[in-house]
């Protein structure tokens, strides 16, 4: 039986294997044109897991899943001491993983919106990379007063562990939103960002 991996960051250890192929081609797309010894590692790791995902073989997928994972924890564990490719290849420093108060904000230039008309009601979803420290994150809407824009209301919406927020029934036009990252110690929240919900009008 294959040891556990000692380490818990979702950023270095992805734990889905949705997010451990998209955390491989992101790695592979920062080192491409690098002589790095870690591009054809982890190019084998990606096309094997989705290869287990093909066959739908449970337990080459676990196998796989945990191989990608040692892969990625492999090039994190060489490059942990530089601050500066820490944070050109998506890892959190050494500093801020033994600091349990850092936490990161989500980068508002990942976040992806999505809408799904159900019956007369539109559906957005939203999904975002992990911010580094984070265990769950809080959807705010931001409204300003039309009367007095310097005003302004901020609600939380839902809460989920997950970067992803879906399902979510928001009035149709223009929303401002943040995410606030959160854990046990600390909270930090995102810059603002606009999302535009279509209309039923114009589907």
């Amino acid at each position: 039986m294959t040891s556990p991996l000692f380490i818990d960051e979702p950023l270095i250890v992805p734990p889905t294997t949705g997010e451990a192929v998209l955390r491989l081609s992101r790695l592979i797309g920062h080192l491409n044109g690098e002589s790095s010894r870690h591009i054809d590692c982890l190019r084998a790791a990606r096309t094997e897991l989705i290869g287990a995902l093909e066959t739908g073989d449970q337990s080459a997928i676990g196998s796989t899943l945990l191989l990608a994972q040692q892969k990625l924890l492999n090039v994190y564990e060489s490059v942990r001491e530089d601050d500066a490719q820490c944070i050109a290849l998506g890892f959190p420093t050494q500093s801020f993983m033994r600091d349990e108060m850092a936490i990161a904000p989500v980068d508002i230039e990942t976040v992806t919106a999505t809408f799904t008309l159900i019956g007369k009601q539109i559906l957005t979803s939203l999904s975002f990379a992990r911010a580094a420290n984070a265990t769950s994150y809080w959807l705010h809407e931001v409204r300003h007063f039309q009367d007095s824009p310097e005003e302004r209301v901020e609600d939380a919406v839902i809460e989920k562990s997950a970067p992803l927020f879906d399902r979510l029934r928001l009035p149709s036009g223009p929303r401002v939103l943040r995410i606030k990252s959160r854990n046990l110690s600390a909270w930090v929240l995102s810059e603002e960002f606009t999302i535009d919900v279509p209309y039923l009008s114009v589907l």
